[in-house]
């Protein structure tokens, strides 16, 4: 609406201004006024383009004009209609003043710039002949006719005058069409086909043969009637779709002579997965003209190609046999790439080799294509996967090669899985490209070769990519080599989102060279200040090694210690006493580790934990770490009592732990008493009034009575009832 705005408001103008005598002092030279009108054809200003257009165009109809004057007019005119002459903007302008003036006369110049110019300036060209043609001038058709007829144009020229053919609607230009149809030329014999369903809106036809008799028989009908009689062909078949979805109604679509009618039938069977369409599809291939229908069938048979039943038919060898046919019936990438990308998905078949037709599509001029085909390469198991590796390299290798193609050249070497690309794979990870030097490292990790362990600790100095950091150490964890530990062990301190890619890495050089190994790690680590990394790979090697060394144990303890991780170092210190052959030492370093823990209900779990493992040892543990919370807040006692609830397990250490508890309630300290009969109370859950702690020795002595009266009923039952 803006456009038409813009457009009636400025032929207004310059009707008005060109109807306006010349101002005073203003020459009245025609040859300089022209000049004047010409010059500003190029101005930036487009009212003063428009104005200058209409005020051309008009003295052209005069009659009085000079025949030196209107040549100079029409060669400037002309010179503007050329493709790659002058502004654009100044080309859109005059189309639409020479419509409005009704100046058919630079009709053959808008032709050449519709056919020779690129997709915007085509769709304004053509709309202007439209408009001339809609004003009663039969000769646009004729001349679109021409250019395309003439051999000696370009063949993008010539198709896309019979492209113009069709946003005309010529019926006049079918003859010429079906002749083309069979043009040796695929690009003018397809253009043909599209042009003519375009222009009848349904194709009743497949080929030039096809397309002779029907007009032979309907040449002479009206254009009206041709046209309803394909709306109708047309909602027929499209209704059945609409409304059908088995595969049996979609599989006769695909007969069609529409091209809309065959494009919903394959969307439906590629939503329908359906096996039994193979046979349909792959006769479909050999008749279908428009590329972009082939590829999706080669793309829907390669979805089909993976199905169980399709593989028990047989079917797997015909379809693969039969995709390959279109590598070589023409060069249109769409048919090219969904080739490539269904031999991918096959990927092997018994007796064909996928891999010879693919290699030399590597050396096609289309970088998406090469990158598709070594995609595809990488996917094809078997023998016949050798013949790719070495144009794989090359391409690789190549200086002039992108950065995209090169990956995906690496990433199909990695899953060809060939000694004799690591070579090229190495110079790859010198690359300026991250993502080449991300796919080289995991082509190397996936090969597994042993020579290239130096490189990859070579590049973790340089490397600062955190993505390419983490597949390096993914590659020297396939290819387990102790020369790794130390700068693993750096890398895991200095990048810690990497810890645990890290240790797996060092995990499995550890099942290759032993703990030691481990251990080296370990103690670099905790050189460097990193005892919380240790103890992650500690604990990792304890849990895959399942029955870890003291010294594993003992490092564990003594970086918990250091980290104050008091209970978790308890924890250690306890599975480390059990080991046979432990100094006693370990007995005090366990003691003091359950003493600096601060949460009272975490000390007495630990505690309980300690008392149950190691019976003989109670009263060193009860006196030491139990008693010295005896006379805290209740509270505390709370807390105590349902950390050791928690942490006992065993019935010889409840025991122990009650009879020594009990023991406390008659102690001639008022407030030992009274805190450790709370403290039973508080574990034991029996309902008894508390102890003061101004209770004599009597009353004490009831009290303790009492504890081992309930305890010799009691005992057999844990954790107890209120």
């Amino acid at each position: 609406m803006f456009k038409l705005i813009t457009c009636s408001l400025s032929a207004c103008l310059a009707a008005f201004l060109v109807a306006v005598p010349a101002r005073a002092g203003e020459p009245d030279d025609p040859a300089i006024d022209i000049e004047k009108q010409i010059a500003r054809l190029s101005e930036t200003d487009t009212t003063k383009v428009t104005l200058a257009a209409g005020s051309l165009i008009e003295k052209l109809a005069r009659e009085d004009l000079e025949d030196g004057l209107r040549a100079n007019i029409v060669s400037a005119l002309r010179l503007h209609l050329r493709p790659k002459e002058g502004p654009r903007k100044t080309k859109v302008i005059l189309l639409k003043v020479l419509v409005q003036k009704e100046e058919a006369s630079f009709n053959r110049d808008i032709v050449l710039l519709a056919c020779r110019s690129d997709q915007d300036l085509f769709s304004a060209a053509v709309d202007a002949l439209k408009a001339f043609k809609e004003k009663g001038d039969g000769s646009v058709d004729d001349q679109f006719i021409t250019v395309a007829r003439e051999e000696s144009n370009p063949i993008p020229v010539r198709v896309r005058a019979m492209h113009a053919l069709n946003h005309l609607g010529s019926f006049k230009a079918i003859p010429y069409l079906i002749e083309a149809r069979g043009d040796d030329n695929a690009d003018i014999a397809m253009a043909a086909q599209r042009v003519l369903e375009g222009i009848l809106t349904y194709a009743f036809a497949w080929n030039e043969e096809g397309w002779r008799a029907w007009w032979a028989e309907n040449g002479t009908r009206p254009e009206n009637e041709i046209l309803r009689e394909a709306n109708r062909n047309l909602e027929r078949e499209m209704s059945v779709l609409l409304e059908e979805k088995s595969p049996e109604a979609n599989r006769r679509a695909l007969a069609s002579c529409s091209r809309a009618v065959r494009a919903l039938s394959l969307k439906n069977l590629e939503r329908l997965k359906d096996a039994g369409s193979v046979d349909s599809l792959l006769a479909f291939l050999d008749r279908e003209p428009y590329p972009e229908l082939r590829a999706r069938a080669v793309g829907l048979l390669g979805e089909l190609a993976v199905l169980e039943e399709v593989r028990k038919n047989g079917n797997k060898a015909e379809i693969a046999s039969k995709v390959i046919e279109q590598l070589d019936r023409n060069s249109d990438l769409r048919v090219l790439r969904s080739t490539v990308e269904t031999l991918g998905k096959i990927g092997k078949v018994k007796g064909l080799n996928l891999v010879k037709p693919l290699v030399p599509l590597l050396r096609f001029e289309d970088a998406q294509l090469r990158a598709l085909t070594a995609i595809s390469l990488g996917k094809i198991d078997g023998r016949e996967a050798a013949e790719a590796v070495e144009p794989l390299c090359d391409m690789l290798a190549g200086k002039e090669e992108v950065p995209a193609v090169k990956r995906e050249a690496a990433n199909a070497l990695g899953l060809i899985r060939d000694a004799r690309a690591v070579p090229v794979l190495l110079k790859g990870l010198a690359s300026e490209d991250g993502n080449v030097r991300w796919s080289c490292v995991n082509a190397l990790a996936n090969i597994g070769d042993r020579s290239a362990v130096e490189s990859l600790l070579a590049m973790i100095e340089r490397e600062e990519e955190a993505r390419v950091l983490e597949v390096i150490v993914k590659a020297l964890r396939n290819i387990p080599d102790p020369r790794a530990v130390t700068p693993l062990a750096s890398l895991a301190l200095a990048r810690p989102a990497l810890g645990d890619a890290v240790v797996e890495a060092l995990l499995r050089i550890g099942e290759t060279d032993g703990e030691d190994t481990v251990l080296k790690a370990v103690d670099f680590m905790v050189s460097k200040g990193g005892q919380a990394e240790a103890v992650k790979l500690l604990r990792a090697w304890e849990d895959a090694a399942k029955n870890a060394g003291s010294g594993c144990l003992l490092r564990e303890a003594s970086c918990l210690e250091a980290l104050g991780r008091w209970e978790e170092a308890s924890g250690v210190l306890l599975d480390l006493i059990e080991k046979p052959g432990e100094p006693k030492a370990l007995f005090d370093r366990l003691r003091r580790a359950l003493g600096q823990i601060e949460k009272t209900e975490s000390r007495g779990r630990a505690t309980a934990l300690a008392l149950a493992r190691f019976p003989d040892k109670a009263p060193a543990f009860w006196e030491g770490l139990v008693r010295d919370r005896i006379g805290e807040p209740e509270a505390a006692f709370q807390d105590l009592a349902q950390g050791l609830r928690e942490g006992f397990e065993g019935k010889e250490a409840r025991d122990v732990y009650f009879e020594s508890l009990a023991a406390f309630v008659s102690n001639t300290d008022g407030r030992v008493a009274a805190s450790a009969h709370g403290l039973l109370a508080a574990w034991s859950g029996r309902a008894c009034p508390a102890l003061s702690v101004d209770a004599g020795e009597k009353e004490k002595k009831k009290a303790a009575d009492g504890w081992r009266t309930w305890w010799t009923e009691n005992r057999g039952r844990f954790p107890f009832e209120k």
